[in-house]
């Protein structure tokens, strides 16, 4: 079975990035700057992102996400768009091709070109669709069991929820895709408690395996490159 859950259509996801993320996950701390004027640079940036590949396009959202909601950076700027694109790993120099040949704005505009004929006008929105091509719309805000309901719904074949275990290797693992992590991801993708998590975290980090920086009123987690690591195979880390 194939579903896609279109990227919320880029004038979802990334003109509106923002007000589309469940921004209790990383704590506002005053996302406007004095210069700021519209999210439409960052947009661009994004789409260049995407332009090498849906997966390296969601690092970079990701990470424009957490540079604006989390650490007040000026995601409008160039020099902090290219400087986010090096550390999600982007070909640097394809990425700023493609924004200073308009590269990215043309796909952008495509993009958005797109939610207009699907009649969207409110964010976030997601479009999900299976293999055959049957689809279904969700505008506003989506609870996590109502995605699952709709996307067994349309599925083409069995599902069954996987049970991710809670362990050192698989949270090394987690955040490694992800670079920064909020304590409220660990708790709800590994379903642990709140107070089990930040334990885990804390003698983790004593033992420098990963490392915290404060986010408003929360901390973010990314690993320690300088310290332990974790061999796949046997899942010891030191």
């Amino acid at each position: 079975m194939i579903m896609a859950i279109t990227p919320l259509i880029t004038m979802l996801l990334a003109h509106y990035f923002i007000e589309g993320e469940d921004l209790s996950v990383f704590k506002i701390i005053g996302f406007f700057r004095d210069d700021f004027r519209s999210t439409w640079p960052a947009s661009i940036a994004f789409a260049a992102a995407a332009l090498q590949g849906r997966e390296l396009g969601n690092r970079y959202l990701r990470a424009l996400r957490i540079a604006a909601a989390a650490e007040r950076q000026g995601i409008h700027r160039r020099s902090v768009q290219d400087i986010l694109a090096k550390q999600v790993g982007l070909d640097l120099d394809q990425f700023q091709s493609d924004m200073d040949s308009g590269r990215a704005e043309q796909a952008l505009k495509k993009d958005l070109a797109e939610c207009r004929q699907q009649g969207i006008h409110s964010f976030p929105s997601y479009l999900l669709r299976n293999a055959e091509g049957k689809e279904i719309l969700l505008p506003g805000f989506t609870s996590f069991d109502k995605f699952i309901l709709w996307i067994e719904d349309l599925a083409t074949d069995c599902l069954e929820r996987r049970e991710i275990a809670f362990g050192l290797t698989e949270i090394h693992t987690y955040i490694a895709t992800k670079t920064k992590v909020a304590l409220r991801e660990i708790v709800e993708i590994f379903g642990v408690g709140e107070n089990e998590a930040s334990d885990f975290m804390r003698r983790n980090i004593e033992d420098g395996v990963f490392l915290s920086q404060p986010s408003g009123s929360g901390v973010l987690y990314s690993l320690n490159d300088t310290g332990a690591t974790c061999d796949a195979i046997t899942g010891s880390c030191g």
